[in-house]
């Protein structure tokens, strides 16, 4: 595949060599399904971690959803960064292996309230 934004964020995938990554960048969600990173693959098999992050310190809890083709491959119910009662991301990246020809969607969901909060999705693999 070819370079879609090589030095920036964005919904889309970059290539540089045999790497594969994306990076969101802060996005505001609310309680809205928004996708954070949205991309397809071309002849490609990647091998790689998705992580998503809490980009501000808050206590609304998020869903994040890792989604190929339209069908949800992973999905997680976590608590924002200040709240010490449950389950957070950070530190579980989402260990995928992506076929050739897929789309690949990144989603996150505030399930607390309807607060807009920041939320990021990278996406760093391997291209075989």
């Amino acid at each position: 595949g070819g370079s879609v934004n090589p030095s920036g964020t964005g919904t889309g995938i970059n290539y540089i060599g045999n790497l594969a990554y994306a990076t969101s960048g802060a996005v505001e969600v609310n309680n809205v399904s928004k996708s954070l990173v949205k991309f397809a693959t071309g002849g490609e098999t990647l091998f790689g971690k998705a992580q998503f992050f809490y980009a501000e310190n808050a206590n609304d809890r998020f869903a994040y959803t890792v989604k190929f083709n339209g069908a949800i491959i992973a999905q997680y119910f976590v608590f924002g960064p200040a709240d010490t009662n449950g389950e957070h991301l950070l530190s579980n990246p989402v260990i995928l292996v992506i076929p050739p020809f897929t789309e690949v969607e990144l989603i996150a969901l505030n399930i607390e309230n309807s607060n807009s909060r920041q939320q990021c999705a990278t996406f760093m693999g391997q291209v075989y």
